[in-house]
């Protein structure tokens, strides 16, 4: 190789490293994105709904359902939905058809949240992301293998907070904000790394880290960031914790591990009895 063609090699790399190291391609904001909105009813007739919301990404890929409702005779009423997540609901909150009397009831105010987190429990990487909403209601009936509406929304990921209020034909009174958690930025090389489960929980959350993880304090906020359960743990190196909430009221939560060193990560999860 000659030592012109090296030394463009070399500049090559140096740009692509810049390019890495001041871009967001290895940031993964911990934090929460909240959707608001109100979905209208269509006419007198409509009196039942079937519903799905997922997180893709920028490329269309499959993040993470957030919410899935339908009934053994409406499962076909949310075709895009089952194309693109291959019906994976794991954290996503999920329930028959829903009607005027249900919770939530089949047209109104709702609210959904999402972690900055994939299927497999992983903070993604910052960047932009879509929400989808997939809505069939009967009377009338839809065809088989359709729905209604599909209804699309981007947002931002990152280390600041953003807020949008797109306007859509089919949803009112639309929200979307992503704040970034207290920790700040998470980068690829951060080492507490856990699980959660059950969730959404009726009383009862496991904590499962991957390894032996030093923890000071395991802290549960409000979306608002209020602090309503704190435990200073004596033995701080752990790899299970089981955490007794039955007293929470019904709604999402922040659960933040705080290390040894004071760092913070944080997962939401959804308390429902």
């Amino acid at each position: 190789m000659s030592l012109r063609i090296f030394r463009i090699n070399i500049s090559i790399v140096a740009v692509l490293l810049s390019f890495f190291y001041h871009s967001n391609v290895f940031s993964q904001t911990t934090g929460s994105m909240t959707f608001t909105f109100n979905n209208p009813k269509p006419g007198n007739n409509a009196s039942k709904n079937v519903m799905a919301i997922w997180i893709e990404d920028a490329n269309g890929n499959f993040v993470k359902t957030r919410c899935r409702y339908w009934g053994n005779k409406t499962k076909d009423h949310l075709p895009s939905w089952k194309s693109k997540s291959s019906q994976n609901t794991v954290d996503a909150v999920t329930g028959a058809t829903l009607f005027s009397t249900s919770s939530p009831t089949a047209f109104g105010d709702k609210t959904i949240t999402w972690d900055g987190t994939d299927a497999d429990g992983n903070v993604v990487a910052d960047g932009t992301y879509k929400i989808l909403v997939e809505s069939s209601w009967c009377n009338p009936e839809p065809a088989d293998n359709q729905h209604k509406f599909l209804s699309t929304f981007t947002f931002e990921k990152g280390s600041t907070t953003s807020t949008v209020s797109p306007s859509d034909t089919n949803l009112n009174n639309i929200n979307i904000e992503w704040k970034p958690g207290s920790s700040g930025v998470k980068e690829l090389e951060n080492d507490i790394s856990f699980s959660i489960y059950p969730n959404p929980t009726a009383g009862q959350l496991n904590i499962k880290f991957d390894s032996e993880t030093e923890v000071k304090l395991i802290n549960i906020t409000s979306l608002e960031g209020k602090l309503i359960y704190t435990e200073k743990i004596a033995n701080p190196t752990l790899l299970e914790k089981q955490l007794d909430i039955e007293d929470l009221a019904n709604g999402p939560y922040y659960l933040e591990i705080v290390s040894k060193d004071g760092s913070v990560v944080t997962k939401s999860f959804i308390f429902k009895k």
